[in-house]
């Protein structure tokens, strides 16, 4: 998809913040916007801003936590060529002191809402053979301020997919105890803790097979900055000096 003017986004967290700024960068684009989110006011705000760039938007109150929501969001949209799966909370306080609520809040918006949009947009943009999706992370999963511990769960999971098998080197580093999987091969496994980060500390020449790979990266520490990266070169060529 190449072309934007015309076509029609949806996103959620959009009354405020990365979901609002999205949601005018879109509209600057001159795209039609479908803005979903709990925050009623704050969605109205952004719908008036948007409109007065010359294109169409609509709001609906959607709590992503309930796939009820997302799946009548998604049935009511006419066009779709985009979606960001964007709405996020971060509740504050020691991890002793949050309630079962305050975690079913945080796991229900930040990772739930993540998968019931996926579930309800993404056979559609397959169905009509074009669209893409934008599901939003945060760099709380690469540091580790105190106090926020229920949303930066130190487990990441990713999906990689080729049509022909690969075998590729791959550049794993962490500053923190660290795990990754690929499916369910345990392909790098650091026991050094409190260390100096280091890009290409778990340098290897990896399997890829044909279709879905599944990533699974844990730090098990969290110390600090819990820093951690996980790069994938792409090029049969490329290594084995890590200079290159």
């Amino acid at each position: 998809m190449n072309t934007l003017r015309g076509r029609t986004a949806a996103v959620t967290g959009a009354a405020s913040g990365l979901g609002r700024a999205m949601a005018l960068a879109f509209a600057d684009e001159g795209m039609h916007l479908a803005l979903a989110d709990v925050d009623e006011k704050g969605l109205a705000l952004t719908k008036e801003e948007i409109e007065r760039k010359g294109v169409k938007a609509s709001s609906t109150r959607v709590d992503v936590s309930r796939a009820s929501d997302v799946d009548a969001f998604a049935a009511s949209l006419k066009e779709l060529h985009v979606v960001c799966n964007n709405a996020g909370v971060s509740p504050v306080g020691p991890l002793w002191e949050n309630t079962t609520a305050d975690w079913q809040w945080a796991l229900g918006v930040n990772l739930w809402g993540v998968i019931h949009g996926v579930r309800a947009f993404v056979p559609r943009l397959v169905a009509q053979g074009e669209g893409h999706v934008v599901n939003t992370a945060s760099v709380a999963g690469l540091i580790s301020p105190p106090g926020m511990g229920e949303y930066q769960i130190y487990y990441a999971f990713s999906e990689l997919w080729f049509d022909t098998p690969q075998d590729l080197w791959v550049a794993i580093g962490s500053d923190d105890q660290s795990q990754v999987w690929i499916e369910d091969h345990l392909i790098w496994k650091s026991s050094n803790a409190h260390k100096d980060w280091n890009a290409v500390e778990g340098f290897r020449k990896v399997h890829f097979k044909q279709g879905r790979n599944r990533v699974l990266v844990r730090l098990e520490n969290g110390h600090g900055q819990g820093g951690f990266s996980f790069i994938v070169n792409l090029d049969p060529a490329f290594g084995p000096d890590p200079a290159k």
